[in-house]
């Protein structure tokens, strides 16, 4: 466990993420806050009142992607950026522990952004949240945070074959906010982006907050296929990262 604070401390930190502290506070709160209110005056005006809450709640929930997409992804693709890959390969360290340690901070970063957006939803806005319903959300919002950082894993070992971290990091960003029913259900996309929806963590993840702060029935199953999804999509990056070093080894660097 040790090991694992050390390499994820410097791996947060090796991003660069405070290297300019207005960039950072800007990135990590007033920017999503914006997006927050842009698309609930959106819902407001060009649809009903009812409406703005799915918004408000699924824009909140989308905080976690910045940090769990867009911020592991550049920590997992920072090292192919400067050099290092060459002598990570050939480290003793685990190739799991070098994946987690990517992501570990990032899942508590996403877990704080979000708890920002919730407090100010329910500030400015008509959600209220008891005490006993916020420490359940807390607990819905870590399992999603892991699991979407399980896939920013997996997008950033993509970035070992693509090149491109920031179109890559974009893109899944992008089309997360789109296909995830973060702004509208995915029953409103085409069958066959419906159908991709079911592949990311975030879809089950913001069902499963909606459904828990509307009084719903828990849903178990959506819980544990959210979970298995992010454990699948780490499975990935090991073995993608397990045949990129296996190819790149079997050549001079």
């Amino acid at each position: 466990m040790g090991r694992l604070l050390r390499l994820s401390y410097l791996a947060y930190v090796g991003t660069g993420v405070f290297g300019n502290l207005k960039n950072h506070i800007l990135n990590k709160s007033i920017v999503p806050i914006t997006q927050i209110i842009f698309f609930a005056l959106v819902a407001y005006f060009f649809r009903d009142d009812s409406y703005v809450n799915y918004v408000l709640v699924g824009n909140v929930v989308f905080m976690l992607v910045l940090s769990n997409i867009l911020g592991v992804v550049t920590s997992v693709a920072r090292d192919r950026e400067i050099g290092l890959m060459q002598f990570i390969l050939i480290s003793p360290i685990e190739r799991y522990l070098f994946l987690l340690s990517k992501a570990f901070i990032h899942i508590f970063d996403g877990l704080f952004m979000s708890i920002i957006g919730f407090l100010f939803i329910s500030f400015f806005w008509t959600i209220n949240i008891s005490s006993l319903e916020f420490i359940a959300l807390l607990g819905l919002l870590l399992l999603l945070s892991i699991s979407l950082s399980m896939m920013g894993v997996f997008l950033g070992v993509l970035t070992f074959i693509y090149k491109d971290t920031v179109s890559i990091a974009n893109f899944s960003m992008l089309g997360l906010l789109f296909i995830s029913g973060i702004n509208f259900p995915t029953v409103q996309l085409p069958l066959v982006l419906d159908l991709l929806s079911y592949t990311t963590p975030l879809k089950y993840g913001v069902t499963l907050i909606r459904d828990f702060l509307d009084g719903a029935k828990f849903d178990v199953v959506n819980l544990i296929i959210m979970i298995i999804i992010g454990l699948f999509y780490f499975l990935l990056a090991l073995i993608m990262m397990n045949m990129i070093e296996r190819k790149l080894t079997s050549k001079t660097f």
